[in-house]
């Protein structure tokens, strides 16, 4: 309640609350055993509090709850679904898996948010030509894992007690009083809260590094998972073999971002992530991890404080792996003061951490500031000129502290080009594309793309986007557009290069966009060399898929 200031309506219902409170504890008091009656009386405050900020109204306006933000119920395996058109040769026997969150306790007890609920993966299975097999799964908990987080707000009924998530604190108010009675109300009742890394699988991408495959979340250790065509096992968090363990400041154990690069050339996997859990400190850390999953290096790497928000994703070049350091900064002391844990610094430009692949230490970091405040979330790549590195990613020069991130009040991100002088220490950044563009895609193993896909929203921002732009960066121009029609929603295209490819463009872009009038999703392939509007292939799929986070194609060997 620090610095609040109440008018006498709201004093009025802090009373209201505070009678109800006492009332229900008094009442408890006679028929519960003790624990019982501490519950209760925890219950009841929070209860309170939920109350006194009308959570249940802040959602319905906060425009994450409707349309294809609600998650569904069904899970489905193996369902055949009959494709129009006819699915390429290139991609018999592969899968399309995307990824996303999906709430197991609906409506929600907190402040409901895009970021928020269990991982869910839909897998699309192509069969041949003209059929396909959907199915759909929770990422579940292994059985064996003693760390696993087994989260009691999920079982059944009990769905409807106290708890919190990424958007309580997200939008602040008496977010940090509902987070300690929901701790205070787990030791009571015993159950265990884990630590932030080992809270959930990720359900934000889907990592395959030397044999194994991972669902990933830049707050959580990497999980591994054993997935086959017709199921997913879990199998536990992952340390990669003690390189996130017993770090030497901060957390005992580090994260992994939702974006690693694996280097086309050599095979290994890098990565850039901060844990910003119980006793966390200003450090970046980054990973490198052999084609062979065998860690190679792991430095830590203090930035400014308050560090950023998000650590989403990095650029990599040949010599070179470099993160970005958003003016969107995180900072938990503002809990206390009913703020949000997120806000945008305007009096802090967008940095660049140059870290020379061969680096021994944090020493050896190369710090750049962009000329102005921004936000990235998702790199488009990289290239390399002597001093020089040219880096191209969609920037928000602005952003909400609450993070509205794919709602059509998200600020506005275009296209940016950033030149960075190592030897002057020097950035330029320049807009090369007039529409507001998100959730690039380029060809994997081409480590400094020339074209790349985009999602375009138009020349304002709109809730995802129905238009996908094929850019060429050498020119600086659009060589054409797909739109999905005026009643769809792309979710995230992905380019999926030709087996026989002869040039850098010269494959398919997949995604499963939403049609709001019926209220459905279809799965689309489209050929992204030539751009014609018309798709390859469509297919209606049994259930609608809600918005999700980021897709993976794996190719038919992997399940060999």
């Amino acid at each position: 309640q620090a610095n609040m200031k109440f008018t006498s309506t709201k004093r009025s219902k802090f009373q209201d609350v505070l009678t109800i409170v006492l009332v229900g504890y008094l009442a408890s008091k006679t028929k519960l055993d003790y624990r019982q009656s501490l519950v209760k009386l925890v219950d009841s405050i929070y209860w309170g509090l939920y109350w006194l900020e009308d959570i249940g109204r802040y959602n319905q306006h906060a425009r994450y709850m409707g349309g294809n933000w609600d998650p569904i119920s069904l899970q489905l395996d193996d369902h055949q679904v009959q494709v129009s058109g006819s699915l390429p040769l290139d991609l018999f026997g592969g899968m399309f898996v995307r990824m996303g969150t999906n709430p197991k306790c609906w409506p929600p007890t907190g402040v409901h948010h895009a970021f928020n609920g269990e991982a869910m993966m839909h897998r699309i299975s192509i069969k041949d030509g003209n059929t396909l097999e959907y199915s759909n799964n929770y990422v579940e908990d292994f059985a064996g894992d003693t760390n696993a987080f087994k989260n009691e707000t999920c079982q059944g009924s009990s769905c409807n007690i106290p708890s919190y998530s990424y958007g309580d604190l997200d939008k602040g108010g008496f977010a940090l009083a509902r987070v300690l009675l929901v701790k205070l109300r787990n030791k009571i009742l015993g159950v265990k809260t884990p630590s932030q890394e080992r809270s959930q699988p990720g359900s934000t991408s889907l990592i395959t590094h030397a044999n194994k495959t991972y669902t990933a979340s830049e707050i959580v250790l990497p999980y591994e998972v054993d997935l086959g065509r017709h199921e997913v096992k879990g199998k536990g968090f992952s340390t990669f073999d003690g390189l996130l363990s017993n770090q030497t400041h901060g957390p005992q154990e580090g994260v992994m971002s939702a974006h690693p690069r694996t280097d086309p050339r050599t095979g290994e996997l890098l990565f850039f992530a901060t844990n910003h859990g119980a006793g966390s400190v200003p450090i970046v850390n980054f990973g490198n991890l052999m084609a062979d999953g065998t860690p190679k290096k792991y430095i830590q790497i203090p930035v400014p404080s308050p560090a950023a928000a998000f650590y989403h994703d990095m650029f990599l070049t040949e010599n070179y792996a470099i993160f970005f350091h958003s003016s969107l900064k995180k900072d938990f002391r503002r809990l206390a003061k009913g703020e949000t844990l997120t806000f945008f610094d305007k009096t802090s430009n967008l940095g660049f951490g140059v870290l020379p692949r061969n680096a021994s230490s944090a020493d050896d970091l190369i710090w750049i500031d962009a000329p102005a405040p921004g936000h990235i979330w998702h790199t488009v790549g990289a290239k390399e000129e002597g001093n020089t590195l040219t880096l191209y990613a969609p920037k928000f020069s602005n952003y909400s502290d609450d993070v509205k991130i794919h709602l059509p009040s998200e600020e506005p991100s275009f296209l940016t080009k950033f030149v960075l002088n190592l030897e002057t220490r020097e950035c330029t950044e320049e807009i090369i594309f007039d529409e507001v563009v998100e959730r690039p895609t380029v060809h994997p193993d081409v480590l400094s793309p020339a074209y790349v896909y985009l999602r375009s929203e138009g020349l304002q921002s709109t809730e995802m986007g129905r238009t996908i732009v094929k850019f060429n960066l050498n020119t600086e121009q659009t060589e054409g557009s797909i739109d999905c029609g005026v009643y769809c929603t792309f979710g995230e295209s992905l380019f999926i290069p030709k087996s026989r490819g002869t040039s850098e463009d010269d494959g398919y872009l997949v995604d499963i966009p939403y049609f709001p009038d019926l209220h459905s999703s279809k799965f689309m392939v489209w050929d992204a060399k030539q751009m014609v509007e018309k798709p390859l292939a469509t297919a209606d799929l049994p259930q609608r898929v809600p918005y999700g986070a980021h897709g993976k194609w794996l190719e038919s060997s992997f399940f060999q």
